[in-house]
């Protein structure tokens, strides 16, 4: 009996920090309990985070990171972060952490991220023609589009997506490469 009270004392409870952390802010008494909730959500890794897709105001934002990796001789190899409109549910599912961590670490208050961004690309990247030649710079790019507001014209264009309106370099960083002898 005490088991089955504890376990639905727990479940009421969780059921409420969820209703306070994932709701649309109410009031400043609901804003002052998810600051109170939220070091403690964030140290267990249970934060829910921003419900932009529904309210109060939408994410309109399909962003995604490319990076050039020049070798020594030249050649070049390109990469970007996962295509989410690629992928099927299963790999959506199995690739949904990785596809979060380019959405976060493409923003700018993470720029302190992407050297080591670039350092990971530029080692595990392969040569275009597969020889053993070490990468010698990165550029690192970040492309977004602007998802318009829908309208009875552009309505009709969907599901194709709109085309990458910006698109800008954000950091380049030339590796550390030994010089062949």
């Amino acid at each position: 009996m005490l088991k089955k009270i504890f376990i639905n004392c727990f479940l009421i409870g969780w059921l409420l920090v969820l209703a306070i952390d994932s709701a649309p802010i109410l009031g400043k008494w609901h804003q002052d309990l998810k600051d109170e909730l939220d070091p403690y959500l964030d140290v267990t890794g249970l934060w829910i985070g921003g419900w932009q897709l529904f309210a109060p105001e939408p994410d309109k934002v399909n962003s995604y990171l490319s990076a050039e990796v020049r070798f020594a001789d030249g050649k070049a190899a390109f990469i970007r972060s996962p295509q989410w409109r690629s992928m099927s549910a299963s790999e959506r599912f199995l690739n949904f952490r990785k596809a979060e961590y380019f959405d976060k670490i493409r923003l700018d208050n993470n720029a302190s991220a992407w050297p080591a961004l670039c350092e990971y690309w530029g080692k595990t990247t392969d040569h275009p023609d597969g020889l053993d030649i070490r990468a010698k710079e990165i550029i690192l790019k970040r492309h977004w589009v602007v998802i318009p507001k829908p309208t009875p014209e552009n309505l009709r264009q969907f599901p194709v997506p709109p085309k990458c309106n910006r698109d800008y370099i954000i950091y380049a960083k030339e590796l550390n490469v030994v010089p062949s002898e």
